[in-house]
């Protein structure tokens, strides 16, 4: 979580400097296959709510 902190800190060119983004050019297909491989998709996984838990909250 520090990471993060330290992160939002950091002003717009700082942080593409940082990630190793041109802003005019992205990246490459090539790098976006390694930052996938490496890092994995940028997303939440969702969790699967019980039935009682949904039915629970009708109440």
């Amino acid at each position: 979580m520090a990471r993060i902190d330290a992160f939002a800190r950091l002003s717009v060119e700082e942080a593409l400097k940082q990630l190793g983004v041109d802003p005019k050019r992205g990246l490459s297909d090539a790098e976006v296959r390694a930052r996938l491989e490496k890092y994995g998709k940028n997303e939440i996984p969702e969790k699967e709510e019980p039935l009682w838990h949904r039915i629970f909250r009708c109440f």
